[in-house]
């Protein structure tokens, strides 16, 4: 039995986002709860500062244009529409999740959005020999890629592939960026 640790830390300083923290967090947790019932093991979602130890490090920053991954390798390539990213390099992964969209403070992600963001990141991040791709097109894309495809939403469903590759994710030792 084991007991997955995933940690988001908070690069925003917003205090606008203190009262969305809780729904976001809720939101990502019923999604590893989902992706490991009927398994011993589980997933435990808090903010924090990321440590080695977590399994799962995940980076909350404003937008785009506030990039946690680009202070650490300056080139990567981000689209400014992304709800989240993820860069892997150096033999570790390191994802992101952005309170706002497109560069704009009009356009905050919302909550449930977020919380998804964050299962959809970690797929990445968790198995990074595979590519952007491979993951959004899993069993065909759209719909039938759950939430791996490429766009999702507030309906998209787990789908059992999706519990798989988490669950696989997990149990293997990706390094996380901090």
């Amino acid at each position: 039995m084991a007991t997955y640790t995933v940690k988001i830390v908070d690069h925003t300083k917003s205090d606008e986002l203190q009262k969305y923290k809780g729904g976001i967090k809720r939101i990502a947790q019923e999604r590893f709860d989902e992706a490991f019932a009927d398994t011993p093991d589980t997933v435990t979602v808090s903010w924090g500062n990321g440590t080695e130890k977590d399994d799962l490090v995940m980076h909350f920053v404003r937008d785009v244009g506030h990039s946690f991954i680009r202070t650490k390798w300056p080139k990567a390539r981000i689209a400014p529409n992304a709800g989240g990213h993820t860069y892997c390099a150096d033999k570790m992964s390191c994802s992101e999740i952005y309170e706002y969209l497109n560069d704009d403070s009009r356009q905050r992600q919302q909550v449930t959005l977020a919380g998804i963001a964050i299962f959809h990141e970690a797929l990445h991040n968790l198995l990074p020999g595979w590519s952007i791709e491979e993951m959004h097109n899993l069993d065909g894309g759209g719909e039938k890629a759950g939430l791996a495809a490429a766009r999702y939403d507030a309906h998209s469903k787990m789908t059992e592939r999706n519990k798989e590759l988490i669950r696989r994710g997990f149990s293997l030792k990706t390094r996380q960026c901090l």
